[in-house]
């Protein structure tokens, strides 16, 4: 890693969507506090039940200034229309 240079982070949520209260927030301050992560240039997206997750992360990491990538969850009445 180049010296003074900070490094995006990305974050990709699996279809799980369990994300324990806090715990992701938790783990990027600590990231932040081991390598040179631009705090402007965070990203969190998912898939599935993890694009829900990642939504439901990005309206709580609104407030704290974090940047924000748009995810797509789709819903079980909109699977049915697609079929």
């Amino acid at each position: 890693m180049a010296t003074g240079k900070r490094y995006p982070l990305v974050l990709v949520l699996h279809g799980s969507g369990a994300i324990v209260d806090g715990l992701l927030t938790a783990l990027v301050a600590d990231l932040r506090q081991r390598y040179p992560i631009d705090a402007q240039r965070i990203h969190i997206t998912g898939f599935s039940m993890g694009a829900s997750a990642a939504k439901q992360v990005i309206v709580h990491a609104a407030r704290k200034g974090m940047a924000r990538m748009a995810v797509f969850a789709m819903t079980e009445p909109a699977r049915r229309v697609l079929k």
